[in-house]
């Protein structure tokens, strides 16, 4: 498999791992690594973070879009969000 990224740019390397949202092949350059807490439940809904952390491969689109948040679409545009607006967003 060819990483996505340098495909498009008119590279060839090899994938060595995929996006965790997107499935995009992705070379050791282009993949970024991050730390995903993982919980559990437990009686009396109570949500508890366990000690050790899951490793996520995310490509630089995915994590972008990953990481908006209504206040940042604020910034970004200047003006207020409709947040009905934000949710209908493909």
């Amino acid at each position: 498999m060819i990483c996505y990224e340098c495909q498009q740019t008119g590279m060839k390397r090899d994938a060595v791992a995929l996006c965790h949202h997107c499935s995009a092949g992705l070379c050791p350059e282009h993949a970024l690594i991050l730390s995903d807490p993982v919980t559990a439940n437990y009686p009396v809904c109570q949500t508890v973070v366990l000690p050790l952390r899951a490793r996520v491969f995310l490509c630089s689109t995915c994590r972008q879009a990953l990481g908006q948040t209504i206040g940042s679409d604020v910034e970004q545009a200047g003006t207020p969000v409709d947040p009905a607006q934000v949710s209908q967003r493909g």
